[in-house]
């Protein structure tokens, strides 16, 4: 059993998923450098905030840009500070399938702020900066 990634060791190590002999078997050059690819258009970048999100503003963009760019959209997680909400939000997500997680409550005089990070091939990094920004709470 699972919670928030803290599960016992012994369920995750040394269950003999990958067996290195097995796949040499069924593909010789799985080691070489012909089978392994470089992807040079893969970016990443990062969003920070230093004001909450509107989370009906934020959930509109990100599902529209999911929409468009979900195929380049390698990976994207981040921590999401909602206004009105005393907790964070634990935001990831991997191509066109998007979630999110109540997280820990924010601490008495902790900075709160958000945090994103997005990696893709060859995303408009102008247009989702803006976006983001314009789903900025106004106070």
């Amino acid at each position: 059993h699972v919670h928030f990634g803290n599960a016992p060791l012994a369920e995750v190590l040394d269950i003999r998923g990958f067996n290195l002999n097995a796949i040499l078997e069924l593909d010789p050059n799985f080691l070489t450098d012909i089978a392994h690819e470089h992807h040079d258009e893969v970016e990443s970048f990062v969003f920070r905030a230093d004001k909450p999100f509107d989370g009906q503003k934020l959930e509109q963009f990100l599902s529209g840009m999911i929409q468009v760019y979900g195929p380049d959209l390698l990976r994207y997680k981040g921590i999401l500070w909602m206004k009105g909400n005393p907790r964070r939000v634990v935001f990831q997500g991997v191509h066109m399938m998007m979630g999110g997680d109540m997280g820990k409550p924010w601490a008495k005089g902790e900075k709160k702020q958000s945090l994103l990070v997005f990696i893709g091939k060859k995303l408009p990094r102008d247009l989702f900066v803006a976006g983001l920004q314009e789903c900025l709470a106004s106070r």
